[in-house]
């Protein structure tokens, strides 16, 4: 059963989405849709948690690397403002950096997957390092990069976080970067749900997460260290057009060193997959777990959806792919149907 709002133009990703709950066991999913700046889907469905309780409106779920897509934009937010330089070296905004021959490292590397800086081993010893800001921020400064500058591309799965985070607070005056998604993100959209650290008061609304890449549910204990999304109740602008087209302008092509497949990155977006429809300017991010989100600005469209169940990696899982797909000739329909008016008037 879902539950929520939806235009019968798109009644179609409803149908989609009913496919990628769990019929058995627990698990839950919600979807929403922008068109033309009118949300016209914003449901949910499943359980969030082993008891079996429902999806509900306000449920929040772990987005893991779909999270990259908002730290990238909130980097946008203050090149659009002029306070950082796609161009300009790290270094410049962060002196430390500059260290093990990293000074020729531009914004625009980091970005773009370009910085060598991919080996997460490089970096820890063990995962529970990875806990502390500070000591993650220091080594990444620290760090030897695998390759020159800009020479090739490799996905920076496990460091990219810190690496533009880190990026952004040193021209933010240093905020945590849980204050900089909530005062330049989270509100300013009126989004409900968007936290890089959830506060012990919202805690209750998160979703537990299941799946065979993981040993069991998530306890709540842990939301506070990690990153959850959810979904906007109004459409507003964050960045100039001009600042829309710099970021989703296309940076390379062909396999990287982690992923093989051509992932055509833009400033901190990769290219929008979907089944059975395309969109050369399309781009956003999707994450471990099955979540994703992306825009379409040829056809004024963006699909978000997160899962708190699911089979793998980003690339064995499908269903943010079908969805979108789905999304996109909902639109393409819509647009037809639109034809005849337009043409008569």
């Amino acid at each position: 059963m879902l539950q929520g709002s939806l235009h019968p133009d798109f009644a179609a990703v409803a149908v989609s989405l009913a496919r990628i709950i769990p019929r058995r066991g627990p698990g839950g999913a919600a979807v929403c849709v922008y068109h033309r700046g009118e949300k016209v889907v914003d449901i949910w469905g499943g359980t969030r948690d082993a008891a079996g309780n429902p999806w509900e409106a306000d449920t929040l779920s772990l987005s893991f690397s779909t999270t990259k897509g908002a730290a990238s934009t909130l980097l946008h937010v203050f090149a659009d403002r002029g306070h950082i330089d796609y161009d300009a070296r790290v270094a410049d905004y962060w002196p430390e950096f500059a260290q093990n021959g990293k000074d020729a490292i531009t914004v625009r590397h980091l970005l773009c997957h370009e910085a060598g800086l991919y080996a997460i081993a490089d970096v820890v010893e063990h995962a529970s390092e990875m806990l502390d800001w500070e000591q993650m921020v220091r080594r990444l400064a620290a760090a030897k990069p695998r390759h020159p500058a800009g020479a090739a591309h490799g996905y920076h799965a496990l460091t990219y976080g810190w690496l533009v985070g880190e990026l952004v607070r040193r021209v933010a005056g240093l905020k945590p970067i849980s204050e900089l998604f909530a005062t330049e993100l989270a509100a300013p959209l009126g989004l409900d749900g968007l936290y890089c650290g959830v506060p012990a008061d919202q805690q209750r609304r998160c979703a537990q997460l299941f799946g065979r890449q993981f040993s069991g549910p998530i306890e709540k204990r842990r939301a506070n260290t990690e990153r959850m999304i959810a979904r906007a109740q109004r459409w507003r602008r964050r960045l100039s057009a001009e600042g829309v087209r710099r970021a989703s302008a296309q940076q390379n092509r062909g396999g990287g060193r982690v992923i093989p497949l051509s992932m055509g990155w833009r400033l901190g977006y990769h290219r929008a997959f979907a089944l059975g429809a395309r969109a050369p300017t399309g781009f956003g991010h999707y994450g471990f777990g099955g979540s994703g989100a992306f825009a379409d600005p040829a056809r004024q469209l963006s699909v978000a959806l997160t899962v708190n169940s699911g089979v793998g990696t980003p690339l064995g899982d499908l269903r943010i792919a079908r969805i979108g797909g789905v999304a996109m000739r909902c639109a393409d329909r819509r647009a037809q149907e639109l034809l005849p008016a337009r043409a008569f008037a």
